[in-house]
């Protein structure tokens, strides 16, 4: 009787090892694309404390923020970064502003309660405080909420790169000695740290508290970050990540996990960025280069245009023409070329003829070229200048126009 190559295998790991038990057939994934199969973690090596990724090893460092650094403070972290990492390295710093406050709040808390009478009274409304200021600003003029700030250090090399575990422990050590020496607070990022990391990020919520992150050494790092309760929409201009999750609380009673209150949250996660930095621009300015997070017409691109008055018969408009197109299409500003004399543009072929705008906005009908900028927020043309200007001066005077209000001195 003929056997079958299956049936034949078992036969012989029978008679060899006593039975015919085989590796279990690998699970079967969700029919379900999961954001957890696109982050690299894998396991954490107790030993050297360094991470082993899926094709990368590295360690993670927690920092407290640096406050007050001066000129040499650069010149350590510049020395450092450039002869203390190891060739090929990839160096990562996260700076998160957390509204899980109660990792703050909670130590500073707790020994108020345990002494009781006022000091238990006095914490209690500051607590409460505190905690209503995550998602309700505490100042009535400007966005003022409480947010725990940590800063996050990764160091990776590539699997190809033949950096051996010695090495990477060597620049860990270096590194935590030189943030040291910048009296900066230093710990190591254990997987259940990893873990509450990439939750926080991955998993925003309007409550206050921490999660009760577990940790398996037995299952993948990534698998075990990202919650599965998480609903994941992916937009044209965001993406919407949505959960009524039942949190557990830490507690077991009988091996049963307690839970909480179920929160339903519902949160926008958009990326900014800014395409081209200005030469020159005020450190308290810096949001107006990423724009609003809400509206879309309060974006640079969005809420500003320009109007472009010129002639064809205006030897001056010849050179500012090109000019006007360079830097509309740097900072990515819609430019309304209008023609003062029906005559077209080589450089704005989609112009449109003037019928009475300039009178409307208030400016000198027998001068060209002209620049207007339109400010679509308040619906008001603001004049940027008449006559040739060079690029740098057209930005600048755009700047100026844009991050000063009306009344400010320069």
């Amino acid at each position: 009787m003929a056997l079958s190559f299956g049936a034949l295998r078992e036969r012989l790991l029978a008679g060899l090892l006593g039975d015919a038990e085989q590796v279990e057939a690998g699970r079967p994934m969700l029919m379900l694309d999961m954001l957890s199969d696109w982050l690299p973690y894998r396991v954490y090596d107790p030993t050297s404390r360094l991470y082993v990724n899926a094709r990368s090893k590295g360690f993670v460092l927690g920092v407290t923020p640096l406050i007050g650094a001066d000129e040499r403070t650069g010149e350590i972290l510049g020395a450092f970064f450039s002869e203390g990492l190891p060739a090929g390295s990839c160096l990562q710093i996260l700076h998160l502003a957390s509204p899980r406050i109660s990792r703050i709040v909670g130590p500073w808390f707790a020994p108020r309660y345990e002494q009781g009478g006022v000091y238990e009274a006095i914490a209690r409304h500051r607590a409460k405080k505190l905690y209503s200021m995550v998602w309700t600003s505490g100042a009535n003029d400007a966005p003022f909420h409480a947010r725990a700030h940590q800063v996050v250090i990764s160091l990776g090399v590539p699997a190809a790169k033949a950096v051996s575990n010695e090495e990477l422990t060597h620049a860990r050590e270096g590194l935590i000695a030189m943030l040291k020496s910048l009296n900066l607070g230093v710990i190591e990022y254990e997987p259940h740290d990893l873990i509450a990391l990439l939750d926080d990020l991955t998993s925003p919520t309007t409550a206050p508290q921490d999660d009760a992150v577990p940790y398996n050494p037995n299952d993948p790092i990534a698998n075990q970050a990202i919650r599965r309760d998480i609903e994941l929409l992916v937009r044209e201009d965001r993406i919407e990540l949505g959960t009524e999750r039942f949190r557990a609380t830490g507690v077991h009673k009988q091996g049963v996990p307690e839970i909480g209150a179920v929160y339903p949250d519902r949160f926008d996660v958009r990326h900014f960025a800014v395409r081209n930095m200005p030469p020159r621009w005020a450190p308290h300015e810096c949001a107006r280069l990423i724009g609003d997070l809400f509206t879309d017409k309060l974006r640079f691109s969005e809420r500003y245009g320009l109007f472009y008055f010129f002639a064809q018969s205006c030897g001056a408009c010849e050179v500012m023409s090109p000019i006007v197109q360079s830097v509309a299409q740097t900072w990515h500003i819609t430019v309304r070329a209008v023609s003062t004399d029906g005559g077209p543009s080589r450089h704005f072929p989609r112009y449109t003829v003037e019928t009475n705008q300039r009178a409307r906005m208030g400016l000198d009908p027998g001068i060209t070229p002209a620049v207007v900028l339109w400010d679509a927020a308040t619906a008001r043309a603001i004049p940027i200048g008449y006559g040739v200007m060079s690029a740098d001066e057209l930005q600048d005077r755009i700047y100026l126009l844009t991050s000063k209000e009306a009344g400010r001195d320069y």
